[in-house]
């Protein structure tokens, strides 16, 4: 299979998004394979306007399978608001979006930790987006992450007090590391951010595992990073 890689050599805005989008009409795949949703694709085309962060840009080709692999972290909220703001577009993406088993999930407490250590930079804060990219890919080379497949099972509960006692362990000691674990302790009861004043379903909102065959027979694929 041939394989066409979008990669930005600057620090963003080099129009990947809409490079993918022209790509993907000769293609049978369209992947996002690292990053999260603190990265943006602004794709304007016969549906409107739309700013996505981690449905792949690709989608707007209608024989496009779009695919999000283990190195993207994925924020449950962001992605169903995409889903349903795709859909509500008139661009169905049911069965042609797929999610890796083994991406990383972006918790509630992630978000809260981002914030945190900005704030104890100071003057010498990063400039992140505060939406949890850093702790999450943390959580994740340090084997405390919470992946996909996790969020989709019975072993949710148990990465949960596996990651908040690693935390814990980590802040003993210090006025910050206590807010911090109270704050943890607070997000950590939910299993997930609300959406439109609902919980996200224990499994995933669309299908997670291998994908299915190519249906264009064209044998393409657009791979395109963060």
């Amino acid at each position: 299979m041939t394989v066409t890689a979008v990669v930005g050599t600057q620090w963003g805005d080099e129009g990947k998004g809409k490079a993918v989008d022209f790509l993907a009409e000769g293609a049978d795949y369209v992947a996002r394979f690292n990053g999260g949703n603190n990265a943006g694709h602004t794709v304007i085309n016969e549906f409107g306007t739309f700013k996505i962060h981690l449905v792949p840009s690709g989608i707007f080709a209608r024989n496009t399978v779009g695919l999000i692999g283990g190195g993207v972290v994925v924020d449950p909220a962001v992605l169903i608001e995409e889903i349903d703001l795709l859909n509500h577009a008139g661009v169905n993406v049911e069965g042609r979006l797929w999610v890796s088993p083994r991406s990383h999930l972006i918790m509630p407490y992630h978000k809260i930790l981002d914030g945190l250590y900005e704030e104890a930079k100071g003057a010498g804060a990063t400039g992140t987006t505060r939406r949890g990219i850093g702790p999450v890919f943390a959580d994740k080379v340090s084997y405390n992450g919470i992946r996909w497949s996790d969020f989709a099972s019975g072993a949710f509960e148990s990465r949960i007090v596996t990651s908040k006692a690693a935390r814990a362990a980590a802040t003993t000691g210090s006025g910050s590391g206590r807010l911090m674990n109270r704050r943890i302790s607070t997000a950590s009861r939910h299993r997930g951010p609300r959406v439109r004043g609902r919980s996200p379903p224990r499994r995933p909102p669309h299908r997670a595992g291998p994908a299915p065959a190519p249906r264009t027979g064209t044998g393409r694929s657009v791979a395109a990073g963060n």
